[in-house]
């Protein structure tokens, strides 16, 4: 294989799942060379002060694409099975459509409700693509490397793309740049479209609530939203510091850099993780590191130790994110998998606005804002392994909310085996799933009989001790729910 081919293969892995890496890539270097065509605008030519309302009022604008897109399309990629590429290729050509109409109205009010729409397409195909993944990943035990693979890919090709949108902002004009960030979007429309459409199974709505709601998704989406809320309080509480103190723009530059890097290296980390700790652990030690990270650096608040806090909890943020998403994408049921993304998607924007209002409206000092934040993080991630130690002590109740109205033993068994999926019982699990096909099977004369595949799991819960192997318990669910399908 020649160099440039495994270098591909390295950055963008193996096919399908390559095809959704360099869709997205090129997606997010049309992104990239749209928001280095209106830098500079909202913070750095105004004084710290004067900067404050205009940053908060970008705040709360932040929040409406999310809740624009996300109802809307967690609703059509759960209504109309394997749209997504389709809405990818959609999104790509608007926003084409959007920053070209953006560089002719660049110095008119029409500039606002344009730009609005391309944050709007943006976020539309972030919850596109977090909800393909699982379906074109074979193995659920590489969720979190193959996540981790397309952030990197995110990362480095939208520094690369910001890197020459700030050149060509310089030789030429905002508007070229503008038109440039167009033609890459209509680049990825047909890159969209070579996605493999994928096939979801109908849903069942007594599981798909049962597993949607379930504790493990809870409990990782409350310590994600913690671990969003200090991304957006870091950001802003340094920008506004470093503002103050009459820093260079070059090193507000360099701490943004730090935390690229920190992000980039955050996704080898988990990736290398995962092979040693589950995704909850993993989400758990990411909360630890970037609370103590906080906590360490108000002892010498100077420009290394922004830069090592900036470097730490983009390392942290990154695993944290990588760890969620492959949680998610492996839990949340097949029929679901939009509107829980979405879902998830408007919780942690409205968690990364409220860190960083409480930033520009506070205003705390070095030591005491990185103390604050130190603490808070660090209380999450206690706070988030005392949840799981409850959990897999068997200290909740797995509640399964069934419907009256189908009177379906089996199908209720299913939701039941789903719950116990959902809250870490996996072998429990397994067993309740292949009593599920044994009731659906009762009126045949084999019906005691359970297939082959699904015979040797239950064999493996009911005479081992410890953890199952990863997957086993989805794969098990998977093969019940077909059974009792065909029934």
């Amino acid at each position: 294989m020649p160099r440039a081919s495994r270098a591909i293969a390295a950055l963008a892995g193996a096919e399908p799942y390559r095809r959704l890496v360099l869709a997205n890539s090129v997606a997010v270097a049309g992104d990239a060379l749209f928001t280095v065509s209106l830098a500079g605008s909202l913070f750095f030519n105004v004084s710290a002060d004067a900067a404050r309302p205009t940053v908060l009022l970008y705040l709360l604008l932040t929040l409406a694409p999310f809740a624009v897109v996300g109802p809307f399309v967690g609703t059509v990629i759960d209504r109309f099975p394997g749209s997504q590429r389709g809405l990818i290729a959609v999104t790509n050509v608007g926003r084409a459509a959007a920053m070209v109409l953006v560089a002719v109205q660049l110095r008119t009010l029409a500039f606002f409700p344009l730009a609005f729409a391309v944050l709007v397409l943006s976020k539309a195909a972030s919850i596109a693509k977090s909800s393909l993944v699982p379906w074109l990943v074979a193995d659920e035990a590489r969720l979190v490397a193959e996540n981790a693979r397309l952030s990197r890919a995110t990362a480095l090709v939208g520094g690369v793309a910001g890197a020459v949108g700030a050149l060509l902002l310089n030789l030429t004009s905002t508007e070229t740049v503008l038109v440039v960030a167009a033609a890459v979007h209509l680049a990825a429309m047909p890159l969209a479209l070579r996605i493999p459409k994928v096939h979801v199974v109908g849903r069942n709505p007594i599981v798909d609530d049962v597993e949607l709601r379930g504790s493990a998704v809870t409990f990782a989406a409350n310590a994600t939203s913690a671990m969003r809320a200090g991304v957006g309080f870091l950001a802003f509480f340094i920008a506004f510091n470093l503002k103050v103190s009459a820093e260079p723009a070059w090193f507000f530059g360099l701490v943004i850099a730090a935390g690229g890097a920190g992000g980039f290296l955050g996704s080898y980390i988990a990736t290398f993780a995962r092979r040693h700790v589950n995704e909850e652990m993993l989400l758990a030690l990411s909360l630890g590191v970037a609370g103590a990270a906080a906590l360490i650096a108000p002892v010498q608040f100077e420009e290394p130790a922004v830069l090592f806090v900036a470097f730490t909890t983009g390392v942290a943020a990154n695993a944290a994110r990588q760890a969620f998403d492959s949680l998610t994408q492996r839990l949340a049921p097949d029929a679901e998998k939009g509107r829980a993304f979405a879902r998830f998607e408007t919780r942690f924007q409205i968690a990364w606005v409220i860190g960083a209002v409480i930033a520009v409206l506070a205003r705390p000092g070095n030591a005491i804002g990185l103390a604050a934040l130190g603490v808070v993080l660090g209380g999450a991630g206690a706070l988030y392994l005392i949840s799981l130690r409850a959990l897999r002590s068997h200290q909740l109740v797995v509640q399964a909310s069934l419907d009256r109205r189908e009177q379906n033993l089996s199908r209720s068994l299913l939701a039941i085996a789903s719950a116990l999926h959902a809250q870490g019982a996996d072998r429990l699990a397994v067993t309740t799933a292949a009593d599920a096909v044994r009731v659906a099977r009762a009126s045949n004369p084999n019906g005691n009989v359970l297939d082959a595949e699904l015979d040797a799991i239950w064999k493996e819960a009911v005479r081992g001790t410890g953890p199952l192997e990863d997957g086993l318990a989805a794969r098990a669910l998977e093969l019940a729910q077909s059974s009792v399908d065909e029934v």
